[in-house]
C-alpha cells in the first residue's frame, strides 16, 4: 500500500519539488514583474517544447520516490515495534495522543536519518537540471562528458556514492539537524493525529 500511495504522491508533488529546489538555490534570478518560475518554465519551454518541460519537471521523479518508498516503510515499522517495546502495546491497538506523539516522532526521526544520504541526492539531481536544458542535455546517448555526467547523476544511488568519494560520509548527511527537527515535530503530529481520530470513530 505504501508503495501505490507513493507512485500517484509523487507525479504530483516531484514538478513542486524542482520548482522550489531551484528557486531556494537561484541566487541570480533576474528582476521582471513576472514569477521567476514563470520565466524558469518558459525558458525550458523554449529549448525544446512541451517534452522538454515534462522532462525537466519529472527528471527526478525516480530518485524522489527511490528516496520516499524507504523512508515511509522504514517510518511505519519503526513506529509498530516502538509501540511495542515502549508501552508494550500490539499495532491495531488503543493508543493516547501522547503515546503515539512520543513513538511517531521517534520513529520519523529513525526513517529521515536512514534516509538522508538519499535525499541529499536527490537534491542535488534536482538543482543540477539546466533551466536552458535541451532534449538532447538529458539523453542516454549524449556524447559530451557534461551530458553523460546529468544523466549519471539522474540515478540517486550512484549519486551517493559520488557524495561519498568526494565529499566523505559528512557530505552525506548535510542537513541532517533541520530534518531531525522536522521529523520529530512531523512524526508527532502525524500519529497523534491519526490515533486520536481512530480513537474518536472507534467510540
Amino acid at each position: 500500500s505504501v508503495i501505490l500511495a507513493n507512485i500517484p504522491y509523487w507525479i504530483l508533488r516531484t514538478p513542486s519539488e524542482v520548482l522550489k529546489t531551484k528557486e531556494q538555490i537561484d541566487m541570480t534570478s533576474p528582476s521582471t514583474s513576472s514569477s521567476p518560475t514563470i520565466q524558469r518554465i518558459k525558458s525550458v519551454y523554449a529549448a525544446g517544447g512541451l517534452t522538454n518541460v515534462l522532462q525537466y519537471l519529472y527528471g527526478s521523479y525516480s530518485s524522489n520516490f527511490i528516496y520516499a518508498l524507504p523512508a515511509d516503510i522504514i517510518k511505519f515499522i519503526a513506529y509498530e515495534k516502538l509501540v511495542l517495546r515502549l508501552f508494550q502495546k500490539e499495532s491495531g491497538g488503543k493508543l493516547e495522543g501522547l503515546e503515539a506523539a512520543v513513538a511517531g516522532a521517534l520513529a520519523g526521526m529513525v526513517a529521515q536519518i536512514s534516509t538522508t544520504p538519499l535525499d541529499v541526492a536527490r537534491t542535488r539531481i534536482m538543482a543540477a537540471q539546466k533551466d536552458d536544458m535541451t532534449p538532447s542535455s538529458t539523453s542516454i546517448k549524449a556524447q559530451s562528458p557534461d551530458q553523460k555526467e546529468l544523466f549519471r547523476q539522474a540515478n540517486p544511488f550512484t549519486e551517493v556514492v559520488n557524495i561519498y568519494e568526494k565529499e566523505g560520509v559528512s557530505g552525506m548527511f548535510v542537513g541532517l539537524g533541520p530534518r531531525i527537527v522536522r521529523a520529530f515535530a512531523s512524526g508527532a503530529v502525524q500519529f497523534a493525529s491519526y490515533e486520536i481520530t481512530q480513537n474518536l470513530l472507534n467510540k
